[in-house]
């Protein structure tokens, strides 16, 4: 984890893998709507996978709430 303060910089190891509870029900629907909007904005017509990696590497996809269906 990378800890930034004022002006120094440090680099902390967790003692343990960080895990994250289960999302809420209000964080579900979030993510829904979240979804909704992401797939909405797309035109199909002009689908551009190489673009989508350029923006945002696939390594961060597995990540990402808009991209859970696509893996």
């Amino acid at each position: 984890m990378l800890l930034h303060e004022g002006h120094k910089t440090q680099l902390l190891e967790l003692a343990a893998p960080l895990e994250l509870p289960p999302p809420s029900a209000r964080e579900q629907q979030f993510q829904a709507l979240w979804t909704q909007f992401y797939k909405t904005l797309e035109i199909k017509a002009r689908h551009n996978e190489k673009g989508r990696m350029t923006h945002c590497p696939k390594r961060f996809w597995a990540d990402m709430v808009e991209m859970q269906g696509e893996l």
